[in-house]
């Protein structure tokens, strides 16, 4: 994943491997990504939020198959905003976000990077809890969303 960070014009899924997955850079308008990020806010109970320019858009997939989809920005301070991680809901998908959180942790840890942001609505409890499991800590920050339709 490392070479798909670094050259951003890799596109095609079999230059880049993660265990057994294809690392494929894809677009927001792929009915796949779209599903995984419409799914996801319909779960948190909040309408689907649109997305800034500039964020670039990563899967991991078998084949065809999409299991977890991530959306990455450059800070300016050098460090990586994680701006969404949708997973599919089974074993592989599950699996696929841990090796994208683990990867992120390495090149911190590697210091390739001076740190990660990650996005974690409050609802999440899966994500908040695998985030503490995994870096041995609570979030440092917690994101509210009111798009006036809660009630």
């Amino acid at each position: 994943m490392t070479a798909v960070l670094e050259h951003p014009e890799i596109t095609k899924p079999e230059m880049a491997m993660v265990d057994d997955f294809s690392v494929a850079k894809v677009g927001i308008d792929n009915p796949q990504v779209r599903h995984f990020i419409d799914a996801y806010f319909r779960r948190m109970g909040i309408s689907p939020q649109t997305h800034p320019l500039g964020i670039v858009w990563f899967a991991l997939c078998k084949d065809e198959t999409i299991y977890c989809v991530v959306g990455i920005a450059m800070r300016g301070d050098g460090s990586v905003e994680i701006t969404d991680i949708y997973a599919k809901p089974c074993k592989d998908g599950m699996r696929a976000a841990d090796l994208v959180l683990d990867f992120f942790k390495a090149l911190v840890d590697a210091k390739r990077i001076p740190y990660f942001v990650g996005v974690i609505l409050w609802n999440n409890k899966h994500g908040r809890k695998k985030f503490v499991n995994k870096f041995a800590r609570d979030p440092a920050s917690v994101v509210c969303i009111y798009d006036g339709s809660n009630t």
